[in-house]
């Protein structure tokens, strides 16, 4: 593996390691989480998720979180967004940054957005057309697009790296600014991850890639030492 001088972490603890947790956090609190992340050197955070209320009570100061995030010196704020709806909102806050997500695998998209990964596909394509709409100057608002499951679901098992492939490239051809891999459940292994991200790195040439991945067998670590080795830019979550 070359080595490299800088690696870029990004924090999601604010959404992902948030999302599950029943004690719901006051806006206050997330904020001051930001704050001292900031303060910490990591500037690359995203501080929520636009999703429907009623399903994640976490997430129903949204808005209020991205705003004041905004207005923390240094912090590039950005938010996850599952649907068109959940865009529309990040954009009207003022984000500079929207990752949107959605499954490889069909099952586990049915079951977290209740539509198939090719309407998820589709309401990509929509989000585009709403940013160009608004108004703002070509890569004003950065759009990233992630494919979950790249690595297997707990719902479907194998997840084939023909489907990752066929996703990254319909998300790119869409307008995706950005592609993240996710091993959203922490099925991966480093030879896989070695494997896989030499293919999309193939297809996605000059267009900045991430990788996501969970310590749910403990090779988390290891997985990012693979994704670095495969040649993915020094970007991660």
């Amino acid at each position: 593996m070359t080595t490299r001088e800088k690696v870029q972490v990004r924090e999601v603890g604010l959404r992902d390691g948030l999302q599950m947790v029943q004690t719901i956090l006051s806006t206050g609190q997330k904020l001051e989480w930001c704050r001292r992340m900031v303060d910490a050197g990591s500037v690359e955070i995203e501080v929520t998720s636009f999703v429907p209320p009623k399903i994640v009570p976490q997430f129903a100061d949204a808005a209020e979180v991205a705003r004041g995030a905004l207005e923390i010196p240094n912090l590039h704020a950005a938010a996850l967004v599952p649907n068109l709806k959940g865009a529309q909102r990040a954009l009207e806050v003022g984000l500079r940054k929207v990752h949107y997500v959605l499954s490889a695998s069909n099952e586990h998209n049915l079951k977290n957005v209740r539509r198939t990964t090719a309407e998820s596909a589709e309401d990509f394509r929509r989000i585009v057309v709403e940013r160009d709409a608004g108004g703002t100057t070509p890569r004003s608002v950065t759009l990233g697009a992630g494919v979950a499951t790249a690595f297997g679901c707990t719902l479907s098992g194998r997840v084939e790296e023909s489907t990752v492939l066929g996703l990254v490239e319909t998300l790119l051809k869409a307008g995706a600014d950005e592609i993240t891999i996710a091993d959203t459940v922490g099925y991966a292994n480093p030879g896989q991850v070695r494997a896989l991200m030499r293919r999309v790195l193939a297809i996605t040439k000059d267009v900045p890639v991430a990788c996501h991945f969970h310590d749910t067998r403990g090779l988390g670590l290891a997985n990012v030492v693979a994704a670095l080795d495969a040649g993915v830019p020094p970007a991660s979550h």
